[in-house]
């Protein structure tokens, strides 16, 4: 299912070292930078072992919990994930507004 209200994206495509073969600690502000000079109101990372260490940073840098694991969109701020080791679903609606 597209989601409609996603009017733009900007992925990170690089020749350079910097980009294909990418650290968490130098891509931080790289992302902190792009979002605040876009105005973006979500980051999405995806589920991989490289968006696990870099999601918690950039949020403990923007002083926001990351909503990991999604698997469902609702909304601008409603979000599905698997609790229990997967038995089980939970919907969740962020709070924070950037």
């Amino acid at each position: 299912k597209p989601i409609n209200y996603l009017n733009r994206h900007f992925p990170c495509t690089s020749h350079s070292a910097f980009i294909q073969f990418p650290l968490a600690e130098q891509l931080t502000p790289l992302v902190i930078a792009a979002h605040s000079k876009l105005k973006t109101t979500h980051i999405v990372m995806g589920c991989s072992t490289f968006g696990r260490d870099l999601l918690p940073r950039v949020a403990a840098k923007l002083n926001v919990s990351p909503i990991n694991d999604v698997i469902a969109i609702h909304g601008e701020d409603t979000f599905q994930r698997p609790i229990y080791a997967g038995n089980a679903l939970v919907t969740l609606k962020s709070l924070v507004r950037f």
